[in-house]
């Protein structure tokens, strides 16, 4: 089971939310599931069929995020290597980089769902997925908050490293 703690500050309320999967998958020789399989779950978390999807971005430790159409805004779904749903969204951007790219990256991102999510107030939603890890940046105010915490969780990890982004919208 994987736990995701939320903050909104501004309503001061925290959520934790717990994900696992209760069912079986095919795993592949290193205990993963393969990637149609991966595809087929995040398919059926969407209503669709599994060629209806785009592998947009996938990391070194088999998170593979998943998009609904080529357009830049799409639904998203984050697969990890058991076959957990680690990210669902209706609406997001998705981009694929490295470590190295990762800072320009989240920058334009922040600038595109603030551009795209005009008039709302809110501060843009990040999500940070590398290796096995999913890294929630949308309870920041700015940023740099933003940048300088993406660069803590990625200090260990070689410049080219995949990294996947989805921008919350």
């Amino acid at each position: 089971v994987e736990v995701t703690v939320e903050v909104d500050t501004q309503t001061h309320r925290v959520r934790a939310t717990a994900l696992g999967a209760a069912e079986m998958h095919a795993k592949g020789p290193d205990n993963t599931i393969t990637e149609r399989e991966a595809r087929s779950i995040a398919a059926r978390s969407l209503g669709l069929e599994p060629a209806a999807l785009h592998l947009r971005a996938e990391t070194a430790g088999g998170i593979r995020v998943y998009a609904t159409g080529d357009g830049e805004i799409s639904g998203v779904r984050a697969v990890d290597w058991q076959g957990a749903l680690r990210a669902q969204r209706s609406r997001a951007l998705v981009r694929a980089e490295t470590v190295a790219t990762a800072p320009g990256a989240i920058a334009e991102l922040w600038a595109a769902c603030h551009r795209i999510d005009a008039g709302s107030g809110r501060t843009p939603g990040l999500l940070l997925l590398f290796a096995r890890h999913v890294v929630d940046l949308s309870g920041v105010e700015s940023l740099e908050q933003a940048l300088v915490l993406a660069g803590r969780e990625l200090a260990e990890t070689g410049p080219s490293a995949p990294v996947a982004l989805i921008g919350l919208l």
